[in-house]
């Protein structure tokens, strides 16, 4: 497991049942999938771009409205927690993103 330096990951972890999907579904399928990251590739460095079906209703995402999305700014940052620098887990906290 040692072939590679580092991650790109680009979302879209949740099923593409997007009749049936909410907040909660898309956030206990990131909470597996990030689970899974940091059991088997803890020691790699993640680069994660937030895919188009993280968002609920999916494709829809409010950048002009931060508190309609704290939802998803809360739990993401919190998920990506140990791939960040502490400035990283300030950005991906207000705006989804990081440097």
């Amino acid at each position: 497991m040692d072939d590679f330096d580092f991650i790109v990951f680009t979302g879209d972890m949740t099923a593409h049942d997007i009749w049936n999907q909410t907040p909660e579904s898309n956030l206990s399928a990131a909470k597996i999938v990030f689970s899974l990251l940091k059991k088997y590739f803890s020691t790699k460095p993640l680069f994660y771009g937030m895919g188009n079906h993280e968002t609920n209703p999916i494709e829809q995402f409010d950048f002009y409205d931060k508190g309609a999305e704290d939802w998803m700014y809360d739990n993401y940052t919190y998920f990506m927690k140990d791939w960040l620098t502490d400035k990283g887990y300030k950005e991906m906290k207000d705006k989804l993103s990081y440097s």
